[in-house]
Protein backbone atom coordinates (compact mmCIF):
# COMPACT_ATOMS: atom_id res chain seq x y z
CA UNK A 1 0.00 0.00 0.00
CA UNK A 2 1.67 3.54 -0.57
CA UNK A 3 1.92 6.21 1.09
CA UNK A 4 -1.76 8.00 -0.19
CA UNK A 5 -3.75 4.90 0.47
CA UNK A 6 -2.05 4.04 3.84
CA UNK A 7 -3.17 7.86 4.73
CA UNK A 8 -7.07 6.78 3.27
CA UNK A 9 -7.51 4.18 5.58
CA UNK A 10 -6.28 5.76 8.63
CA UNK A 11 -7.81 8.73 8.31
CA UNK A 12 -11.12 6.46 7.39
CA UNK A 13 -10.49 4.61 10.46
CA UNK A 14 -10.43 7.52 12.54
CA UNK A 15 -13.50 9.03 11.01
CA UNK A 16 -15.08 5.84 11.44
CA UNK A 17 -14.32 5.91 14.97
CA UNK A 18 -15.22 9.25 15.59
CA UNK A 19 -18.50 8.39 14.39
CA UNK A 20 -19.17 4.99 16.05
CA UNK A 21 -18.14 5.98 19.20
CA UNK A 22 -19.86 9.48 19.52
CA UNK A 23 -19.89 10.06 23.03
CA UNK A 24 -19.29 6.45 24.50
CA UNK A 25 -15.72 4.59 24.16
CA UNK A 26 -16.08 1.40 22.43
CA UNK A 27 -15.62 -2.32 24.03
CA UNK A 28 -12.09 -2.92 23.25
CA UNK A 29 -11.31 0.60 24.02
CA UNK A 30 -12.67 0.35 27.36
CA UNK A 31 -10.49 -2.94 28.38
CA UNK A 32 -7.78 -1.10 27.46
CA UNK A 33 -8.03 1.48 29.35
CA UNK A 34 -9.22 -0.11 32.28
CA UNK A 35 -5.67 -1.89 31.89
CA UNK A 36 -3.78 1.03 31.67
CA UNK A 37 -5.57 1.81 35.12
CA UNK A 38 -4.54 -1.37 36.61
CA UNK A 39 -8.03 -3.32 36.38
CA UNK A 40 -8.98 -5.98 34.07
CA UNK A 41 -6.24 -8.07 31.62
CA UNK A 42 -4.53 -7.22 28.19
CA UNK A 43 -5.18 -9.85 25.75
CA UNK A 44 -3.23 -9.59 22.48
CA UNK A 45 -2.56 -12.18 19.74
CA UNK A 46 0.66 -14.51 19.35
CA UNK A 47 3.72 -12.79 18.16
CA UNK A 48 5.66 -15.05 15.57
CA UNK A 49 9.32 -14.29 14.30
CA UNK A 50 11.34 -15.78 12.13
CA UNK A 51 14.54 -15.88 11.25
CA UNK A 52 16.20 -16.56 7.26
CA UNK A 53 18.64 -14.73 5.07
CA UNK A 54 20.47 -12.01 5.90
CA UNK A 55 21.42 -13.20 9.32
CA UNK A 56 19.19 -10.59 11.13
CA UNK A 57 16.28 -9.48 9.34
CA UNK A 58 13.37 -10.92 11.25
CA UNK A 59 10.13 -11.96 9.92
CA UNK A 60 7.35 -10.81 12.57
CA UNK A 61 3.92 -11.91 12.06
CA UNK A 62 1.29 -10.09 14.47
CA UNK A 63 -2.17 -12.07 13.22
CA UNK A 64 -2.56 -10.62 9.66
CA UNK A 65 0.06 -8.04 10.11
CA UNK A 66 3.54 -8.46 9.02
CA UNK A 67 6.75 -6.43 10.38
CA UNK A 68 10.49 -6.85 9.91
CA UNK A 69 13.43 -5.82 12.53
CA UNK A 70 16.99 -5.92 12.19
CA UNK A 71 19.92 -4.14 13.33
CA UNK A 72 21.51 -0.98 11.55
CA UNK A 73 24.60 -1.87 8.98
CA UNK A 74 27.05 -0.45 11.57
CA UNK A 75 25.96 -3.44 13.76
CA UNK A 76 26.21 -5.74 10.70
CA UNK A 77 22.91 -5.66 9.53
CA UNK A 78 20.99 -4.41 6.90
CA UNK A 79 18.64 -2.20 8.01
CA UNK A 80 15.72 -3.76 6.61
CA UNK A 81 13.58 -2.34 9.85
CA UNK A 82 13.98 -1.39 13.07
CA UNK A 83 16.04 -2.83 15.97
CA UNK A 84 14.75 -4.65 19.06
CA UNK A 85 15.47 -1.53 21.35
CA UNK A 86 12.90 0.42 18.80
CA UNK A 87 9.67 -1.92 18.55
CA UNK A 88 10.44 -1.60 22.05
CA UNK A 89 10.09 1.85 22.39
CA UNK A 90 7.24 1.96 19.33
CA UNK A 91 5.16 -0.38 21.76
CA UNK A 92 5.50 1.98 24.15
CA UNK A 93 5.02 5.61 21.93
CA UNK A 94 1.86 3.76 20.59
CA UNK A 95 0.37 2.42 24.00
CA UNK A 96 1.04 5.79 25.44
CA UNK A 97 -0.45 7.48 22.99
CA UNK A 98 -3.58 5.56 22.31
CA UNK A 99 -4.09 5.48 26.07
CA UNK A 100 -4.20 9.11 26.32
CA UNK A 101 -6.69 9.35 23.30
CA UNK A 102 -9.20 7.33 25.17
CA UNK A 103 -9.00 8.84 28.09
CA UNK A 104 -9.56 12.54 26.38
CA UNK A 105 -12.18 11.36 24.25
CA UNK A 106 -13.98 9.80 27.12
CA UNK A 107 -14.27 12.85 28.75
CA UNK A 108 -14.46 15.43 25.52
CA UNK A 109 -11.61 17.02 25.61
CA UNK A 110 -10.57 18.63 22.55
CA UNK A 111 -7.30 16.79 22.18
CA UNK A 112 -6.36 17.01 18.47
CA UNK A 113 -2.91 14.84 18.41
CA UNK A 114 -0.68 13.37 20.60
CA UNK A 115 3.37 13.37 19.61
CA UNK A 116 5.38 10.88 21.59
CA UNK A 117 9.11 11.03 20.98
CA UNK A 118 11.01 8.42 22.95
CA UNK A 119 14.83 7.81 22.84
CA UNK A 120 16.82 5.01 24.68
CA UNK A 121 19.79 4.82 26.44
CA UNK A 122 21.84 2.64 28.60
CA UNK A 123 24.72 4.15 31.62
CA UNK A 124 26.32 3.38 34.75
CA UNK A 125 24.06 4.37 37.92
CA UNK A 126 27.50 5.86 39.39
CA UNK A 127 27.44 7.69 36.61
CA UNK A 128 23.89 9.11 37.43
CA UNK A 129 22.36 12.14 39.57
CA UNK A 130 18.58 11.06 39.33
CA UNK A 131 19.29 7.33 39.31
CA UNK A 132 17.24 5.68 42.56
CA UNK A 133 20.16 2.89 42.38
CA UNK A 134 23.57 3.78 42.48
CA UNK A 135 24.91 0.51 41.75
CA UNK A 136 24.92 -1.28 38.23
CA UNK A 137 23.68 -0.49 34.25
CA UNK A 138 21.01 1.68 33.97
CA UNK A 139 18.32 1.19 31.37
CA UNK A 140 16.46 4.73 29.94
CA UNK A 141 13.68 4.99 27.96
CA UNK A 142 13.17 8.91 27.56
CA UNK A 143 9.70 10.03 26.43
CA UNK A 144 8.77 13.39 25.52
CA UNK A 145 5.35 14.02 25.11
CA UNK A 146 3.26 16.76 23.33
CA UNK A 147 -0.36 17.23 23.42
CA UNK A 148 -2.29 19.47 20.48
CA UNK A 149 -5.02 20.82 20.91
CA UNK A 150 -7.13 23.57 23.31
CA UNK A 151 -6.30 22.28 26.43
CA UNK A 152 -6.65 23.60 29.58
CA UNK A 153 -2.91 23.30 31.82
CA UNK A 154 -5.02 20.88 34.42
CA UNK A 155 -6.12 18.75 31.46
CA UNK A 156 -2.42 18.59 30.11
CA UNK A 157 -1.04 17.80 33.44
CA UNK A 158 -3.68 14.60 33.69
CA UNK A 159 -3.09 13.91 30.60
CA UNK A 160 0.36 13.45 31.47
CA UNK A 161 -0.25 11.62 34.53
CA UNK A 162 -2.34 9.47 32.59
CA UNK A 163 0.16 8.46 29.54
CA UNK A 164 2.30 7.69 32.19
CA UNK A 165 -0.50 4.93 33.42
CA UNK A 166 -0.28 2.85 30.01
CA UNK A 167 -0.32 -0.81 29.88
CA UNK A 168 3.18 -1.34 28.43
CA UNK A 169 4.73 1.47 30.36
CA UNK A 170 3.13 -0.21 33.44
CA UNK A 171 5.28 -3.25 32.14
CA UNK A 172 8.16 -2.16 31.71
CA UNK A 173 8.95 0.06 34.45
CA UNK A 174 8.08 -3.30 36.57
CA UNK A 175 9.98 -6.68 36.82
CA UNK A 176 9.09 -9.02 33.94
CA UNK A 177 8.57 -12.73 34.20
CA UNK A 178 10.01 -14.15 30.70
CA UNK A 179 9.52 -17.44 30.02
CA UNK A 180 11.61 -19.99 27.52
CA UNK A 181 11.04 -22.90 26.73
CA UNK A 182 12.75 -25.09 24.00
CA UNK A 183 10.28 -26.58 21.59
CA UNK A 184 10.66 -30.51 21.16
CA UNK A 185 11.08 -32.27 18.32
CA UNK A 186 13.56 -30.91 15.04
CA UNK A 187 11.72 -28.54 12.13
CA UNK A 188 13.44 -28.41 8.83
CA UNK A 189 13.75 -25.24 6.99
CA UNK A 190 11.03 -25.69 4.62
CA UNK A 191 8.96 -26.48 7.23
CA UNK A 192 9.45 -24.02 9.57
CA UNK A 193 8.83 -21.19 6.58
CA UNK A 194 5.44 -23.46 5.70
CA UNK A 195 4.62 -23.38 9.67
CA UNK A 196 5.20 -19.21 10.10
CA UNK A 197 2.94 -19.16 6.46
CA UNK A 198 -0.18 -20.66 7.86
Amino acid sequence: MNQAGARQLVGARAGQSRRSSGRVVSGHHRRLLAASLGKGEVVTRNVIVNSNFPPYVQNISIGPHHLLADEPSDAGGADAGPNPYELVMAALGACTSMTVRMYAERRNWPLEKVHVDLTFSRFHAADCDDCSRKKGIVNRITKRITFIGDLSEIQRQRLMHIANKCPVHRVLARTIEISSTLNSGSMSAASAEVSSLS
